[in-house]
């Protein structure tokens, strides 16, 4: 399967990692829109690595990974209620090789499956945030570029999960893959409870191109109707299902 690096020029976080990478010798298409808003077209590749800028209104300095997709409406990008194919394995490694890389004072987490595109191949975005400071940062841009250098040399978890409930920034589900128990693809968090039906949560499961074992369910995330609901649905389509 062939993975490729993917960035907008109007990024500039997107733009500095790509740069570098570029000096490197590596191959990176570039997008004609803003990564969310993109439908690829212009790009070839069975899977992508997406290089981005972060937003947060409380400006937390991070480095992020996370795959895509709308669990309700599609305010940034995408299809509402359709998800991306979830690359697990791949945002681990990513994940790792970001920790290894980060600079003290940034967190490293896996963030929820949120915006845009919503396409029929694998994609994972790895992010800076989540201010212009962060995205001019050359540093930050260093940090990034390495971490793509380096994902392949990572071990990532045999065992896919999927995750469900918690903040946008899942640091629970960022241990998981960190400490080696799970590579983890699509995440719901707490505030997508609404909308999570049984279509949902099938699609969380099966919007991935490698097989889910396991699903997490946060049981203060959900009323004990709601968490019945979530674990029904698990159980019914054969995955082991872990109360945390």
């Amino acid at each position: 399967m062939k993975v490729s690096i993917v960035y907008y020029p109007g990024d500039p976080a997107a733009k500095g990692a790509a740069e570098i990478l570029i000096r490197e010798g590596y191959y990176v298409q570039e997008l004609k829109r803003d990564a969310p808003f993109s439908d690829f077209s212009e790009v070839k590749g069975d899977a992508f690595i997406v290089l981005s800028r972060h937003s947060s209104e409380k400006k937390v300095k991070a480095f992020t990974v996370h795959h895509t997709g709308n669990f309700g409406e599609a305010n940034l990008g995408g299809s509402p209620r359709e998800l991306s194919y979830a690359f697990p394995s791949l945002a681990c490694k990513l994940l790792k090789a970001l920790a290894i890389n980060a600079r003290e004072g940034y967190d490293v987490t896996y963030e929820a499956t949120h915006h845009g595109p919503t396409l029929d191949k694998p994609l994972v975005f790895i992010e800076i945030g989540s201010s212009k400071e962060e995205w001019n940062d050359p540093k930050n841009h260093e940090v990034l570029a390495k971490a793509v250098m380096q994902y392949e040399e990572q071990e990532c978890p045999d065992v896919r999960a999927v995750w469900l409930g918690g903040p946008h920034y899942s640091k629970r589900a960022s241990k998981r893959c960190l400490e080696g128990e799970a590579s983890i693809g699509h995440i719901a968090p707490k505030y997508a409870s609404n909308w999570l039906d049984k279509e949902m949560i099938e699609k969380m499961v099966m919007k991935s191109i490698e097989k889910i074992d396991r699903a997490y369910l946060e049981k203060k995330s959900f009323k004990a109707d709601k968490r019945k609901e979530i674990l029904s649905v698990l159980e019914d389509m054969g995955l082991e299902v872990k109360l945390v």
